[in-house]
């Protein structure tokens, strides 16, 4: 009667909610990839403090540094494999030495009990950090350079001189300048990717400050900018 009397107590979802936050019926993909980021520490580590783990994990003689989940895989019911990557520093004789990047795969179970481990990860491929840059061409038009510019301005930058502005098809735009960069206190050449934003250029990765919400209400007949309907 008691077990009754809480699940009728509980408050099922409304449509709206659901629609916002989703259903959280059964375990997902984040259950699966915080389990999963767990298991790898404690599978990785060799040195730290240890995490208790019923699995065999290989000897690396490493302490983890980070860690990042890549993807997560379902490939069946109330199965998960997430693939993580990871930095690992070599630790010889109680000093660190070379970093190293590693990618693993950790298989989970997903079920009514919550995520847990299925078994032991297993190595893949590593990612390669080799660098490959697009081919730019350099674009010579003084009105583009005013607006690198003013979008180095608008993410903090104090800019000396827009020393050259470039483009590749299907790329932002990079540009050399000679400025401050936020954060620093003497000026000097950086290299700064610029994309359009509501047809302007702003640095990529920077967010720039939300236009303020037209007045009135949209939902009316008519807006502020409209004359009044004749009768």
């Amino acid at each position: 009667a008691a077990a009754s009397a809480g699940q009728a107590g509980q408050r099922e979802p409304s449509p709206a909610q659901v629609q916002r936050f989703g259903a959280r019926a059964a375990p997902g993909p984040s259950d699966a990839a915080a389990t999963a980021f767990l298991v790898a520490r404690a599978w990785l580590g060799d040195v730290g403090s240890e995490l208790p783990l019923g699995l065999d994990g290989p000897p690396t003689g490493a302490y983890v540094e980070h860690l990042a989940v890549e993807s997560v895989d379902h490939p069946g019911p109330g199965a998960a494999v997430v693939t993580l990557v990871a930095v690992l520093l070599d630790v010889e004789d109680g000093r660190y030495g070379a970093a190293r990047v590693v990618r693993l795969a950790v298989p989970v179970r997903l079920d009514s009990a919550g995520a847990r481990p299925a078994g032991n990860p297993w190595w893949l491929l590593p990612p390669s950090l080799e660098a490959d840059p697009p081919r730019w061409t350099p674009v010579d038009e003084p009105d583009r350079m005013a607006d690198a510019g003013v979008a180095l301005a608008g993410a903090g930058y104090t800019v000396t001189q827009v020393a050259a502005l470039e483009a590749s098809p299907g790329w932002p735009l990079r540009a050399t300048v000679h400025a401050t960069a936020p954060g620093e206190d003497q000026p000097r050449q950086h290299t700064v990717w610029l994309r359009e934003h509501l047809g302007e250029l702003v640095v990529a990765g920077w967010l720039p400050a939300a236009s303020p919400p037209p007045t009135g209400d949209p939902t009316s007949a008519t807006s502020p900018q409209e004359p009044p309907r004749e009768p």
